[in-house]
């Protein structure tokens, strides 16, 4: 069980990214919101259909943005209430959109309806997240009994990824402003938006903005297969082989918590030490792949039962292939997650299909816990079902000494 750790990478956005906002350059102009995004780490699409991007390239991942659907809110940082103009509330959960894979990077704009401005006073902060179909019940976020943040109940199935940032500027953004002579604390703001440096601290017309990099808040649980030998391969086809080779038909976790509340927003600036509470409920999650042959109106691949995949053998090299299965699982980070993997194979007479559950235990190295924002690669070595040969062997009587019974000669 390896495991890879998924961090976020950042790039300067290119001029494709650039949003001019309105011209004339007076501290009266209308300062317009744009969200720039980056972080988020692991390559999907939608509802319900898995992570969001993806390890970095050298990590052998793509992790880039695929129009994901994020919810924003916007807050006067003064008393922590949503921030609102003349039409009412600015971002209330209000839906924008992440860049598309052809913009081929992991940063850049996001998208929302008609233009929104900042109020001309006042210092406001962003809080983003995307729970997915996760909402339990159909749940929007509400204010705690604390008042202090805002929690959504979820539930989990496993190909839901929970992400949420709130925006910060960069290190490099703050003191290039230091430098420049202006307030770095009055973000963010009209006053910021209209000071023409960008998050890597460069100039950028587009002002100091709202920059999300997303936290993973589960385990991603990514399985491979390999097989132990040709003979349980699908390359098993010796006419003498009592079975066609190994299948592999289902794995399934099946102590996997599913249940709790995510904070999405928090007054202050300190972040909640655990994003994920209240966690309840154990069930089974079983893992699913994508339908390569359907689409959904949004354009993405469903996720649907596992297809059984025999392990594949490379017969050129002649050695085993390790091959995914399987579209990766995001769990509640836990202790330890007990697997149940089924597998089969069909005599070649035309017998009946034999299959055989393996429960396993997985554990991280050293007994730590799996972590949030880390992804696992589970690789099984498939070996064959062996049949049970029942040989009977009849062991000889052996003869035993003979007896002579005389009446006549018994010591009385």
């Amino acid at each position: 069980m390896a495991a890879c750790i998924a961090v976020g990478s950042f790039v300067s956005c290119s001029n494709d990214d650039v949003v001019t906002p309105p011209a004339g350059g007076g501290e009266q102009d209308k300062a317009p919101i744009l969200f720039s995004v980056g972080g988020a780490n692991i390559d999907v699409t939608t509802r319900g259909t898995g992570a969001v991007g993806d390890l970095k390239a050298e990590d052998g991942g793509n992790n880039i943005w695929r129009g994901e659907k994020l919810n924003v809110y916007m807050f006067d940082k003064s008393d922590f209430s949503i921030a609102k103009d003349v039409y009412g509330d600015i971002f209330n959960n209000a839906e924008i959109t992440a860049p598309t894979a052809d913009a081929a990077s992991n940063v850049g704009y996001a998208e929302y309806g008609d233009p929104k401005y900042y109020p001309m006073s006042g210092n406001y902060s962003f809080f983003a997240y995307r729970a997915d179909d996760a909402a339990k019940d159909g749940a929007t976020p509400a204010l705690n009994a604390e008042g202090d943040k805002y929690v959504l109940p979820v539930k989990l199935d496993g190909t839901q990824d929970l992400i949420v940032s709130k925006a910060d500027m960069s290190d490099a953004q703050r003191l290039t402003l230091e430098q420049l002579g202006y307030d770095a604390t009055r973000y963010y703001s009209a006053y910021s938006a209209r000071k023409k440096v960008g998050y890597n601290g460069q100039e950028d017309p587009n002002g100091v903005q709202p920059h999300f990099i997303f936290q993973h808040l589960l385990s991603r649980l990514a399985f491979f297969v390999q097989p132990s030998s040709k003979a349980v391969s699908d390359q098993a086809i010796a006419d003498d082989a009592t079975y066609i080779g190994v299948t592999i038909d289902s794995v399934k976790i099946v102590n996997a918590k599913t249940e709790a509340n995510l904070i999405v927003a928090w007054d202050g600036t300190t972040a909640p030490t655990d994003y994920l509470t209240d966690i309840d409920v154990e069930d089974v999650i079983t893992l699913k792949e994508r339908d390569a042959l359907e689409t959904t109106e949004t354009g993405a691949l469903p996720l649907v039962t596992l297809t059984p995949i025999q392990p594949k053998w490379d017969v050129v090299e002649d050695k085993a292939i390790t091959s995914r299965i399987g579209e990766s699982m995001m769990l509640i980070p836990q202790e330890t997650y007990d697997l149940e993997i089924y597998i089969s194979q069909t005599p070649r007479a035309g017998g009946e299909k034999y299959t055989s559950v393996y429960p396993q235990t997985l554990r991280v190295p050293s007994g730590a816990n799996f972590e949030a924002g880390k992804q696992y690669n589970i690789t099984f070595t498939v070996y064959g079902v062996e049949k049970i040969v029942i040989t009977l062997e009849l062991a000889p009587w052996e003869k035993g000494e003979d007896i002579a019974v005389d009446n006549d000669k018994i010591d009385e």
